[in-house]
Parts: structure tokens; sequence; C-alpha cells
């Protein structure tokens, strides 16, 4: 048994730390992120308020009860020590049920009722923005560990090829077929690429620091990743995406659930002057009622309330009521026009990352040749090595600036996935419903 948990615990050590893929990263994030938690509890938030509106359409049922003693006992009797037969007794115990219906006769406290709902409506779509923008965090942040995990990969064969260059050298020195200097300096460019790869090393480990961040988890938390397949390509109809940002958005769609939200209030605001009625009845169990007294009673009423003069307190609602709505369409107009922005800028840039990466992609292949012939003359001592050191530092680049051009083009493609509003963009372009 012992040796079978040994053995166990052995098995997971070498197993290494667990593969997080992309998917489940998105998941985490929305799970534990501080911004959706945050979100959550504002939907909560705003259903309770709807309820709280609802209420007031409902009928209110109160009970009190009620204790007085007077601090002499009035007597027109002497002698009397505990209660008058005509002045009643000395304290008083009263029980009263009260029920109050209020009757909604201009439907002032419907429309609180439909604000209520549609700022609850608005409070769910800013959830799923905050879902939407935490995804975009999680792909920036993935992307940029695959970006390092393959720049390393560049380093670390830059730094295979120096090392190997180094080993010809010495034994050209050994030999007697080149100086001493260009020993040095290929020992200087094996130190060169080694500090490369330590710094590439380095900014793999802040990458994985930031994604462990944004997933709202413990930083040192360690994990592989998975490579990504290349998104879908995109098509050059700006106007296309613009059109189902404007559709799709959730942040838009909160904004506009404001606006209305606004109008009702302004005409809940506008209501203040109407009057009010309500209808109630209440009854009140006496104990001791003392002489002439009823022990219970019950009371109906109905009140119809006018609001003559308010010191301008209605007007002024009214007013502020007004600017609030104004606000709110203003709002929305900026968000609009800030996801044509944000469409358009990122078709942008993923046009030029697949034109970078086309010269990109030519320039390595032309940048190994150089080297190639660099190393092949150096070696039958017609080159210098000069030209041999830059056609790999050259070739260092151009591998980089391919797979910065790859990942820009990823990332373009998530910012055009946030700025519409949704993941799967041809499901948008064709105006399928999204969630």
């Amino acid at each position: 048994m012992v040796w079978a948990s040994a053995l166990t615990l052995i098995g997971l050590a070498t197993q290494g730390p667990p593969t997080l893929s992309l998917a489940q990263a998105e998941r985490l994030a929305v799970e534990h992120a501080f911004a959706v938690r945050i979100a959550k509890s504002n939907v909560e938030k705003a259903l309770q308020q709807r309820r709280q509106a609802e209420g007031g359409l409902g009928p209110r049922l109160d009970l009190a009860a009620t204790y007085t003693r007077l601090d002499e006992r009035a007597t027109v009797f002497p002698g009397s020590e505990t209660q008058d037969p005509i002045l009643g007794p000395i304290d008083t115990k009263v029980t009263r049920l009260s029920l109050v219906f209020p009757i909604d006769l201009f439907g002032v406290l419907r429309k609180s009722v439909q604000a209520a709902e549609l700022n609850r409506r608005a409070t769910a779509d800013l959830l799923a923005d905050q879902v939407n923008a935490v995804k975009n965090l999680v792909r920036d942040a993935y992307y940029e560990i695959l970006r390092a995990d393959q720049v390393l990969e560049v380093q670390k064969e830059a730094l295979a090829s120096a090392e190997e260059r180094l080993d010809k050298a010495r034994k050209r020195l050994d030999a007697g077929a080149i100086a001493k200097f260009d020993v040095l300096r290929f020992e200087t460019e094996v130190s060169r690429a080694q500090a490369a790869v330590i710094a590439a090393t380095n900014r793999r480990k802040q990458a994985k620091n930031n994604l462990n961040s944004v997933l709202g988890r413990p930083i040192e938390t360690a994990f592989e990743t998975e490579p990504v397949v290349a998104s879908a390509a995109l098509l050059p109809a700006a106007d296309r995406y613009v059109e189902a940002a404007l559709r799709n958005r959730p942040d838009l769609r909160s904004a506009q659930n404001i606006v209305l939200a606004y109008e009702r209030i302004l005409k809940t605001a506008m209501g203040g002057n109407l009057p009010t009625l309500s209808l109630g009845a209440t009854h009140t169990w006496t104990i001791d009622p003392g002489f002439g007294g009823r022990e219970n009673q019950t009371v109906a009423t109905a009140q119809l309330t006018f609001n003559v003069f308010d010191s301008g307190i209605t007007r002024a609602k009214v007013a502020s009521a007004r600017e609030e709505l104004e606000q709110a369409r203003i709002r929305l107009e900026q968000l609009r026009l800030a996801a044509s922005l944000e469409v358009r800028q990122a078709l942008i840039r993923a046009e030029n990352a697949l034109q970078t990466l086309e010269v990109a992609e030519r320039t390595v292949v032309q940048q190994r040749e150089a080297l190639r012939v660099a190393q092949l003359k150096f070696d039958v001592g017609e080159g210098i090595l000069l030209d041999v050191t830059d056609a790999q530092v050259e070739l260092t680049r151009a591998q980089e600036a391919v797979i910065a051009a790859r990942f820009d083009y990823l990332s373009a493609y998530a910012a055009l996935q946030r700025a519409v509003g949704v993941d799967e963009l041809g499901s948008a372009l064709s105006g399928a419903p999204t969630p």
C-alpha cells in the first residue's frame, strides 16, 4: 500500500504541471475574475430592486402594539385603586392590524416597475460585456505566452548555431587556420545568444504570471499551454462588422435599456403632480377598554391625495430626470461611435499583421540563405567573421518578426471579437442570433 502511494506520487511529480487550454483559461477567468464577480453581484442587486418596486404595487399589512401609561390616574370616584368606571384605567394596551392597498390610477407605480426591470436587463448586459472583456484579456495574455515560447525557441536555435560556430572556430584555431581574435568574437556571440535565451525565458515567466493574474488565481500557479489554431480569415467589409457590432454588443444593449429606463423614470417623476388613491382597513383590539369602550373595532378608509404645492420638488425631479435621460442618450451615441472605431481599428491591425507576415516569411528564407553562404565563405577563408554574425542577427530578427506578425493577427482577431461582442464572427455577420 505504501509502495503504491509512493509510486502514485512519483508519477504525479513526473507528469509536470497541467496543460491549460485557451478555452479552459477563458472558463476559469469568467468564473473567478473580479470584474465578472462584481457584475454578477450588480445583477442580483438590480433583481432585488425590481422586486422592491413590484412590492409597491401590492398590499401592505402592518401589525402594531401600543402600551400607554399615564403619570397619574385621573378619577371621579375617590378610592378606586386600579380603574375609574368612567375615566378608565391608568394604562392602555392596544393592538392594531392595518391593511393598505395602493390604487395605481395613472400607472405611475407600474412605470417604476418597468424602469427597474429595464435596469435589471441593463446590468445583465453589462455582465455579458464584462465576460466579453475578460475573454479578450485572457486571449491576449495566452497569445503572449505562446509568442514568448516561440521567441525562446528561436533564441535557443540561435544559441545552438553560435555554439556550433564556436566549436568549428576553435578547431580551426588549433589547426592555425584563423586568428585568436576570431575565436574571441565567436565566444562573444555565444555569450550574447545566452543572454538572449535568458531574457526570452524571463519574458515567458512574466507572460505566465500575467495570465494567472487575469485568471484571479495565485501568480505562482504552474501550467503549460497548448498551440492555438489560427483564426479564420477576416472579410475586408468593415461596414458589415460594424453592423454586427451594433446588433450584438452587450454594452450597447445595456445602454439602450438604460435610455428606456430613464424614459420611464421621467414619466414617474412627472406623475408626482397626479392624485394618488389608496384603500385601507384597520382592526383595533383594546385590552381592558374601560367604561363605554369597545374591545374590537374595524375602520375602513379610502384616501385620495392631491399634490397642491410642494415648493418645486416635483418640478426639480422632472428636470433632473430629463437631464439623466439626455446623458443616457449621449452615452449610447458615444458607445456606438466607439464600437465602430474599435471594429475598424481591429481590421486594420489584422490587415497590417498579414502584410507584415508575408514580408517576414520571405525575409526568413532570404536571411537563412545569406547565413549559409556567409558561413560557407568563412569556412573556406573567403569571407569575414562580421558577415556571419550579421547574417545570424538578421535571421533571428526575421524569425521574431514572423512570430510577432502571427500573434499580432491573433490579437487583432480577438480584438475584433471583443469589438463585435461575440466569439463566432461568422454567425454574427450572417445575422444569426447570438447569446
